[in-house]
């Protein structure tokens, strides 16, 4: 008689199942964009290569976006040949599928931290099939490296919201949670800084901590005089609100001082003449498919209000999800001001984050549903 496996082998298997899941989701959007690696170089690519090989000064590039085309050419002048110049651009694009893969891991962490693992694989799933990635995506431009960096930022900034977990962690100085906040809000800045020096007209990120202090203060306020009313000025825990919105007033200014230092040194003409390096179409599918994608973000949104909105009004507390969704409609709502033809690349992870949201919600309610009539079959 044969025993099937027991308890710690099936938890053991299922660890592997969920741990191989996560890999092939983390890896999708690369895959995906990696389809189109042996395409046809397009002029943009080339003309971006040439430039950062050559020694004009004078370009559509700034300082870090042309070292990276450098980085990515190998340092050496475009060939003659038609065959040995497609062998270089193919080349160059893996720099690319690096960002891509770079934006891919920060946005799982981030959404991690934020909102939990579920909505995370469902963020990077979304993003995986938005057309700046998959049909898009293995192009070579400037929007990659600026987009990782952006997105790196938004990390940072919810690493500094997240609650410091653990008692043996507090044991150690340089990992007590104060020192580590203001280490995560020093590199958030200098990410935020290196994202606009590599691209300036992607410089949206740059008010996403002056949007937390500025909902935070407005809640500490109501807050305050709630307080006041009731107890009296004496009372109101003037140590506890500094300590809350200290480091987010640092970061409202830090962030630009250091996007300024940055731009000083990398742009090499006015900010407007940096261009994006793709026509812009649209950052979600055409067809029926957009219509699913744009009703479930839509939907994501009203949920993330209602949830980040409680979530305030309760405990007061600045949140990862309060700083995730403060940056995707800050995102959100550059891109719709500005021009048509900006490539769609910056705003997929903000449309990927709204679309786990409205996809989470739609797996809850129809677990709920699917429940209650499991409930109602077997009710006596």
């Amino acid at each position: 008689m044969t025993r099937g496996p027991s308890a710690r082998q099936v938890r053991a298997l299922a660890r592997i199942a969920v741990a191989c899941a996560t890999w092939l989701v983390l890896l999708l959007p690369t895959l995906l964009a990696a389809r189109g690696l042996g395409a046809p170089a397009r002029p943009e690519e080339l003309a971006c290569l040439a430039r950062a090989a050559g020694a004009d000064a004078t370009g559509l590039e700034t300082a870090p976006a042309r070292a990276f085309f450098a980085r990515a050419g190998g340092f050496a002048p475009l060939p003659d040949e038609a065959a040995a110049r497609q062998q270089a651009v193919v080349r160059a694009r893996t720099w690319q599928l690096a960002t891509l893969l770079a934006t891919t891991f920060a946005l799982h962490a981030a959404v991690v931290l934020a909102r939990g693992r579920l909505h995370a694989l469902l963020a990077c799933a979304a993003f995986a099939l938005l057309p700046p990635l998959a049909c898009t995506g293995h192009v070579l431009r400037a929007e990659g490296p600026a987009t990782a960096l952006a997105t790196f930022a938004c990390l940072l900034l919810v690493g500094v919201a997240a609650p410091a977990r653990g008692g043996a962690r507090r044991s150690r100085w340089l990992l007590a949670p104060e020192p580590l906040r203001w280490g995560l809000a020093a590199c958030a800045a200098c990410a935020i800084g290196f994202a606009v020096a590599m691209l300036p007209t992607q410089g949206a990120v740059l008010l996403a901590p002056g949007t937390v202090l500025f909902v935070a203060a407005a809640q500490m306020a109501l807050r305050t005089a709630r307080l006041v009313r009731w107890g009296g000025w004496l009372r109101l825990p003037v140590r506890a609100m500094n300590q809350r919105l200290l480091p987010w007033t640092c970061l409202t200014l830090g962030a630009p001082a250091a996007a300024l230092a940055m731009l000083g040194r990398a742009l090499r003409g006015p900010a407007d003449a940096v261009a994006t390096s793709l026509p812009g179409d649209g950052v979600l599918p055409i067809g029926i498919a957009g219509f699913v994608f744009g009703a479930i973000a839509a939907l994501g949104a009203v949920v993330a209000v209602v949830q980040v909105g409680g979530s305030l009004r309760r405990t007061g507390r600045i949140t990862g999800g309060l700083v995730l969704f403060a940056v995707v409609a800050i995102t959100g709502a550059a891109h719709v001001q500005a021009a048509p033809e900006r490539d769609g690349l910056p705003l997929a992870p903000a449309v990927a984050v709204l679309v786990a949201e409205g996809a989470y919600a739609v797996l809850a309610l129809a677990w709920r549903a699917t429940g209650a009539r499991r409930r109602a079959v077997t009710a006596p």
